[in-house]
C-alpha cells in the first residue's frame, strides 16, 4: 500500500519596489501625480553644488527625488555657501520633536531641524512643464517649532525684531523670492508678494495680512504651534502664463500628539474669493478671478529663513516628510497625510502587515 504524503509549498511575494522605496508610502500611491518625495529621514547631506545644494541621503536616484535648483537631481535643499545649517536629530536623542508626533513609524530615525537659534535656506523642487501637469500644483512639510521658538514680532519693543514668518513660496526658473510669500507670526498669517514686478499680472499693493482671503476660521496662535508639529500645505491652480485665473489655497493643520481627533485644521487663503481689510490693501475681485503670472512658475519651496542683520531668532525649527504633487485638472485635490508620521492607510508600517496573497499548494505523490 502506499502513502501519498502532502507537502505544502509557500511561495513568498515580493512587495512593490515602490513601496520599499525611500519615498514616502503616499507617493507611491499617488502614482505619477507625485513629483517628488524627500522624507529628510537621515543624519547625512550630499554636496552636490560648492557648498550651496545638498542632497538628503535617505532617497537615491532609484527614488522620486526633488531637487530645488535642478543643478542637481535630488540636491532638494539650497543654501548660502557655507557649513550645512540642517542636520538630522536620531530617534533616541531625547529631542521633543519624536515624543510631539501621534503615531510616528519605526522607519523614521531622523528628524530634520535647524541648530538651536537659527535657521536654514530653500527645500523644494521644480517643476518640469515637459512631463509634469500645471493644472493644480501642491507642496507639504510637516514643521515643528521648539518651545521657545520666537516668531516675527514676539521680541518687546526693547529688542530687534526677529524675523522669522517666512514658511512657503513659489518662483520661477530659480527665483526663489517671486512670491506669493506664505508666513506666520504675531498670532495671525500673511500672504503677500503679488506684484508685477515679481512676474505678476495686477499689483496687489501689499495684500494680505491674516486671515487671508477665503478663510474658513482664524489662524492658528503662537501659543498654539510652540511645541507642536503643524502640517502646512500650498496649493498653486494654473501655474502658466495664460489659461483660466491663477488661484492658491493654503491649509495648516496643527498635529495632536495624542489623538488624531483633536487636529485643527485652518484654511487660511484661498485666493478665488475677493477681500477687503481695514489697511485698504484688499484682495479684489480683479485679484480673484484675472490674476495669472508674467512667466510660467516653476519652483517650489519650503523657507526656513530667520534671522534679521545678524540678530538672534530663538528657538529651532524641524521638518519631515516634504511631497510635491501635481495633477491636470483642478479639483480641488490635496496631498493627504504621511502615514510615516500621522499613522493609518495602506503603506503605513505602524499597522499590521497584510497576510501573503497567492500562495501556492503543490502536491506531491
Amino acid at each position: 500500500m502506499r502513502t501519498s504524503v502532502w507537502i505544502l509549498f509557500f511561495v513568498c511575494v515580493s512587495f512593490s519596489t515602490e513601496a520599499l522605496a525611500a519615498n514616502e508610502a503616499l507617493c507611491a500611491t499617488l502614482g505619477v501625480n507625485c513629483i517628488c518625495s524627500e522624507p529628510l529621514n537621515t543624519n547625512s547631506w550630499v554636496d552636490r553644488n560648492g557648498q550651496s545644494f545638498y542632497d538628503p541621503s535617505d532617497t537615491t536616484v532609484s527614488d522620486k527625488q526633488c531637487s530645488s535648483s535642478g543643478v542637481a537631481v535630488g540636491a532638494a535643499y539650497e543654501q548660502s555657501p557655507g557649513a550645512i545649517r540642517l542636520f538630522g536629530a536620531a530617534r533616541g536623542s531625547g529631542d521633543p520633536m519624536f515624543s510631539a508626533l501621534p503615531n510616528l513609524s519605526p522607519s523614521v530615525q531622523y528628524l530634520t531641524r535647524t541648530q538651536q537659534n537659527d535657521g536654514g535656506g530653500f527645500l523644494g523642487s521644480k517643476l518640469n512643464y515637459a512631463v509634469n501637469p500645471s493644472a493644480r500644483v501642491g507642496i507639504r512639510i510637516y514643521k515643528y517649532y521648539s518651545n521657545d521658538y520666537v516668531f516675527t514680532g514676539s521680541y518687546p519693543p526693547d529688542l530687534p525684531l526677529c524675523n522669522s514668518a517666512k514658511v512657503m513660496q513659489v518662483g520661477y526658473n530659480g527665483a526663489a523670492t517671486s512670491g506669493p510669500m506664505i508666513a506666520d507670526h504675531d498670532d495671525n498669517t500673511a500672504f503677500y508678494d503679488i506684484e508685477q514686478s515679481l512676474q505678476w499680472s495686477i499689483n496687489s499693493n501689499g495684500c494680505c495680512t491674516g486671515p487671508g482671503p477665503g478663510n474658513n476660521r482664524q489662524p492658528l496662535t503662537e501659543a498654539q504651534r510652540r511645541g507642536k508639529w503643524v502640517k502646512w500645505e500650498l496649493y498653486m491652480n494654473n501655474t502658466r502664463t495664460t489659461g483660466v485665473a491663477t488661484t492658491f489655497e493654503v491649509w495648516e493643520t496643527l498635529i495632536d500628539p495624542v489623538n488624531a481627533a483633536n487636529n485643527i485644521e485652518v484654511k487660511y487663503v484661498d485666493t478665488s474669493v475677493p477681500k477687503d481689510f481695514p489697511n485698504g490693501a484688499n484682495w479684489t475681485t480683479a485679484l480673484a478671478t484675472t490674476l495669472h503670472p508674467l512667466a510660467d512658475m516653476t519652483d517650489f519651496s519650503v523657507n526656513m529663513f530667520r534671522s534679521n542683520n545678524g540678530n538672534v531668532c530663538t528657538g529651532y525649527a524641524g521638518y519631515t516628510h516634504f511631497l510635491m504633487a501635481a495633477w491636470n485638472t483642478n479639483a480641488g485635490q490635496r496631498i493627504g497625510a504621511a502615514v510615516e508620521i500621522e499613522g493609518g492607510g495602506a503603506g503605513s508600517d505602524t499597522t499590521p502587515p497584510s497576510p501573503p496573497a497567492n500562495l501556492r499548494i503543490t502536491m506531491l505523490p
